[in-house]
């Protein structure tokens, strides 16, 4: 592979974990927000959606990772 593309693929890579990042930060306020239990609908749809953001964010660090780590191979 040549080396300005995978340049372009580690850059990727940076951004997708900064992205995941911020998703997991986000989780983690979330349920630091939750203090009382059981928790209401509303707050049990907001932990919902961003259960799916966390991991969707996820899923497109994880295959630009495998990718870029792939084409770096010794």
């Amino acid at each position: 592979m040549e080396s300005q593309n995978i340049k372009e693929l580690h850059k990727q890579c940076v951004e997708r974990l900064k992205d995941l990042i911020a998703e997991a930060n986000r989780t983690c306020s979330l349920l630091e927000s939750m203090t009382e239990f059981p928790v209401t609908l509303e707050t049990w749809q907001r932990a919902t959606n961003q259960r799916v953001s966390e991991n969707d964010a996820y899923g497109r660090y994880q295959k630009v990772r495998e990718s870029l780590f792939h084409v770096i191979r010794p």
